[in-house]
């Protein structure tokens, strides 16, 4: 489409140079600005030089030596002249062309008639060429906006592990799909995710640091040791994280509800107090308890942006 501006531009540029050339052939039929005739007084001495320069190239033509001397002595007489005249010639175009164009672009909006056509046309073209370049404008700022929004949704779906742009727009725009749980529902309750998912809970575990001093001695051919002398070890208290049992996830637009073989949790959100994101899954805290249920799920990060969009439009928030 560039392209099309570009080649639509330059024809109307043609045009107005035509209009320009109209316009100096027809002086006299029109009547312009004090600017209008500085433009003609130049671009008329110019289309003096180049008739000029067009009857000296022709009568040079008419002289043009034949023979292979000039094919091998290309610096002869005439061959300099042909090359100066012809630089001056191009020269002279170059000039006189931002002048026509300049004199059709300022001159009167009513001139002659054959002038005055080609301006229309070149007009009309160059508000084409407008529209095409806008156009094109409009698509390039939607790409670069496009790419750069790829680029965005790459760097988060790298560091997240999941499109999370992708999910938040679905979620922004459509709200949360309803889909099917092992969960019996409250009235005007809906689940949103249900995934496979582990418990798991801190529990302490007691184990004896330390040593025995002493000397042992076999009992008749039993296999048994009979020891003698001090046990010096002391407790030590660990705190754990234990997998108790397996299940479902289910998140409803009223709760978080763990089911398992022979566990079951359920923590409404409205008491949810903090939420731990881990690699491997989530820390639950809850009002009235003071250590969290710990649910063992592939993509925390996803379910948690789930359960973020339902907090965020849950009443009061």
């Amino acid at each position: 489409m560039q392209k099309t501006a570009s080649a639509t531009r330059a024809t109307a540029e043609e045009q107005l140079a035509d209009a320009g050339a109209a316009l100096i052939e027809s002086r006299a039929d029109w009547h312009g600005t004090p600017q209008d005739s500085e433009l003609i007084a130049s671009a008329a001495a110019l289309v003096e030089q180049l008739r000029a320069d067009d009857g000296s190239l022709n009568e040079l033509e008419q002289h043009k030596p034949t023979g292979l001397k000039h094919i091998f002595q290309p610096l002869t007489q005439y061959g300099k002249e042909l090359r100066t005249l012809s630089a001056d010639r191009t020269q002279a175009s170059a000039k006189l062309r931002p002048i026509l164009i300049q004199l059709a672009q300022q001159a009167p909006a009513t001139t002659v008639p054959a002038a005055d056509g080609l301006r229309r046309e070149a007009l009309a073209m160059q508000q084409e060429a407008a529209r095409i370049e806008q156009s094109v404008a409009t698509k390039q700022s939607a790409l670069n906006e496009l790419i750069s929004e790829i680029a965005h949704r790459q760097e988060v779906a790298k560091q997240y592990g999941f499109d999370a742009l992708l999910i938040l727009g679905s979620l922004e725009a459509y709200g949360p799909k309803a889909v099917d749980s092992p969960l019996v529902l409250k009235k005007g309750e809906q689940a949103y995710l249900s995934w496979p998912a582990g418990l798991a809970r801190h529990v302490s575990k007691m184990t004896f640091v330390g040593g025995s001093q002493g000397m042992s001695f076999p009992i008749g051919r039993t296999g048994i040791r009979y020891r003698l002398g001090t046990f010096r070890g002391h407790p030590v208290t660990q705190d754990v994280i234990r997998r108790i049992d397996d299940g479902t996830l289910v998140l409803t637009n009223q709760r978080l509800v763990f089911i398992g073989g022979s566990k079951s949790t359920s923590t409404p959100l409205a008491k949810l107090l903090h939420v731990e994101v881990y690699t491997d899954g989530l820390g639950v805290f809850q009002e009235g308890r003071e250590n969290p249920n710990i649910y063992l799920i592939g993509q925390p990060s996803q379910f948690m942006l789930y359960v973020n969009f339902l907090l965020s439009r849950a009443p009061g928030t």
